[in-house]
C-alpha cells in the first residue's frame, strides 16, 4: 500500500496506479482480525521514499511525497505482538 501527500493539486488516481502498480481495493480480513499499519515515520528521510516521490514528479505528477506502508493482520484470539525498539525508532505503527 502506498501514502501519498498530494503537492499543488490532487495527482491523477489512474497514473498513480498504473506507476506505484497498484489500486483502490483493500483486501479482504477475516471477521475478528485484528490489524496495524506500518510505515516510514515523520521526519526519516530514506532513499526508497526519496526515489518513489522523485519518479512520480518526473511523470509530471503533482506530490509532494509518497511512501509505502504495511498492513500486518493477526487472526482473532491471537495476541498481537507488541513492538520492537527497532520499529519503534523508525516506523509509526498505527
Amino acid at each position: 500500500m502506498y501514502f501519498v501527500q498530494p503537492g499543488d493539486a490532487a495527482p491523477d488516481p489512474a497514473a498513480l496506479h498504473r506507476i506505484l502498480q497498484a489500486g483502490d481495493a483493500e483486501a479482504p480480513r477475516a471477521d475478528g482480525a485484528e490489524s496495524r499499519y506500518v510505515v516510514p515515520a515523520p521526519g526519516h528521510a530514506f532513499a526508497v521514499v526519496e526515489q518513489a516521490t522523485e519518479l512520480l514528479q518526473g511523470a509530471g505528477l503533482p506530490v509532494a511525497r509518497v511512501e509505502r506502508g504495511l498492513r500486518w493482520t493477526w487472526p482473532a484470539g491471537r495476541p498481537m505482538p507488541p513492538p520492537g525498539p527497532r520499529w519503534r525508532s523508525c516506523c509509526t505503527i498505527r
